[in-house]
């Protein structure tokens, strides 16, 4: 698992990958939507692939610039067999959530290439990738009508300065904070066992998020517990929803 790395799982999603694109692509400097389709799947190639005949690098469709935010949508997937090209796309898209890497087939060998891509799979249940994906958050109803209008130039000037400051890399943890961390997993793992170390990683790297959305660099306590008190409320949320998923 590739240290800082969150993939986002949105489940009950069914019908909101255009709109989620459409917001997402006025807020953020580069977005892309990925349907996977029985067409895309079968007859579009996601790796960049050397062709000999012609002596150029053809590019494929995860081939995607440094920080964007890629949003695949797996609702859009009809039942049917797959062929070969579907499941070595499947595969080059499963690589790159887990390990942040894309290879480049030059038929003889393959070069993996490191990439930089924020990732967020849309399905309506279990995802294909859920054995890859960090974070699941099922979409629940709003108890409220009311509509939050955003401020378009201000939210893009927050993301980017938040951005910013992921890349500084000026993000430290106070000692304090690492005891406590270190105390509750150890109590945790004793009251459940499938809590395990990649449980600790989220954990680091939600708490991460959240200081450096405040314009913070250093984890507090208090910032700690907010983080631990909205993980508990994500994780009833799956078991709510998805009781059988490895979460619950």
């Amino acid at each position: 698992m590739i240290l800082g790395k969150l993939s986002l799982n949105i489940t009950r999603a069914l019908g909101v990958a255009h709109e989620l694109q459409k917001i997402l692509s006025n807020v953020l400097p580069a977005s892309h939507l990925l349907s996977l389709t029985k067409d895309v799947i079968t007859n579009q190639r996601f790796q960049p692939r050397k062709n000999h005949d012609t002596n150029k690098l053809e590019s494929g469709l995860l081939q995607l610039a440094k920080g964007t935010c890629l949003i695949v949508d797996e609702t859009a997937m009809s039942q049917g067999t797959v062929d070969e090209q579907a499941i070595k796309n499947l595969g080059a898209l499963e690589n790159l959530i887990l390990q942040q890497a894309l290879n480049y087939d030059f038929t003889y060998h393959h070069l993996e290439v490191k990439t930089d891509l924020r990732v967020i799979v849309l399905s309506e249940g279990r995802s294909l990738f859920s054995k890859v994906m960090e974070c699941i958050v099922p979409l629940e109803p709003s108890n409220t009508d009311t509509i939050v209008e955003l401020d378009l130039d201000l939210t893009r000037r927050y993301l980017a300065l938040v951005s910013h400051l992921n890349e500084i890399q000026t993000y430290s943890i106070h000692e304090s904070v690492q005891q406590k961390a270190q105390k509750e997993f150890v109590n945790a793992r004793r009251n459940d066992e499938t809590i395990d170390g990649n449980t600790l990683h989220l954990w680091l790297s939600l708490a991460r998020l959240n200081c450096l959305s405040q314009g913070k660099t250093e984890l507090s306590e208090e910032i700690w517990a907010r983080t631990k008190l909205l993980e508990k409320k994500r994780t009833d949320r799956v078991h709510k929803y998805h009781p059988n998923s490895q979460e619950a």
